[in-house]
Parts: structure tokens; C-alpha cells; sequence
């Protein structure tokens, strides 16, 4: 039934708890892994200030090789699980778009969630919210303990 699971990872605690159950649910029924993260692009973040855009390039540099890292780790657990698993590593993309732009080969999608409220919320956003509004595949979502 869920042959190809998609499990978006950052390395946070949240999305480690979503891998985990990924993982056992993963071994259960035989399933694949692909393992997505993504790596924004902090011009976004930054505009309108002149004084950093000189750092750019190494920042973004340095958050690739980070996400790298993250799917290296992750991987390598599910190698060491006995699962087959791949990784994707969407570049100069939004961690919500990256999903979408993805889920179309896949049965289900395990991912965190922070489970904020209020005004958390409308100023942090959800991922995880965002994606479930505008995907057409089955997700579990995992909400990280308080």
C-alpha cells in the first residue's frame, strides 16, 4: 500500500521523530525511503541589506553543505536498518514547495510538525500545514512532544 514513502528531513528534532516512524513503518511494510531536504535561498531574507550580500554566496554554501550532511546521516541510518533509500536535495527552494514539487511518485508522505498556535504560527508558518492544504497525497504527521 505505501511502497514509496517521502520523509522531508532538516535535522531538527521534529523531523528526526517523523524519521524514526518512517523507519519503523518503513520496515514493516517493506517500503521505501527517499529522504527530501531543502535548501532556501537567504537572499529572501536579507533584502535591503547591502552589507551581507557580500556573504551570500558562502552562507548559502554553508547551508548546503549542513543539509548535505543532514541526508548523509539520515541515510545511513536507513542503510543500516536494512531500507532502500534515496535522497533528494532541492536547492533554492522553499522546504513546501520542495515537497509538492516531489510527492507525485510517492504512496505517502511522514513528516514533523511543531504544532505552534497562535501567534507562533502566523509568524513562524507551517510547513506542514502549507503542504497539506495543497497536496492530493496521504501524509502522517508526527507533532514533536512539548
Amino acid at each position: 500500500m505505501y511502497a514509496n514513502i517521502l520523509v522531508p528531513v532538516d535535522g531538527s528534532d521534529c523531523s528526526t521523530l517523523a524519521f524514526n516512524h518512517a523507519l519503523s513503518l518503513a520496515k514493516a511494510l517493506g517500503s521505501s525511503l527517499t529522504l527530501l531536504t531543502a535548501v532556501e535561498d537567504p537572499v529572501q531574507y536579507v533584502y535591503g541589506l547591502p552589507e551581507v550580500g557580500a556573504y551570500l554566496p558562502e552562507l548559502y554554501n554553508d547551508l548546503k553543505k549542513s543539509a548535505e550532511q543532514t541526508l548523509a546521516n539520515f541515510e545511513q541510518e536507513a542503510q543500516a536498518a536494512g531500507l532502500k533509500v534515496k535522497t533528494i536535495l532541492a536547492e533554492h527552494s522553499k522546504p513546501e514547495d520542495a515537497i509538492l514539487d516531489n510527492e507525485a511518485s510517492f504512496d505517502l508522505i511522514v513528516m514533523g510538525t511543531h504544532g505552534r498556535r497562535g501567534l507562533n504560527r502566523m509568524v513562524l508558518g507551517s510547513v506542514a500545514e502549507s503542504v497539506l492544504r495543497r497536496s492530493s497525497k496521504p501524509h502522517l504527521f508526527v507533532r514533536e512532544q512539548d
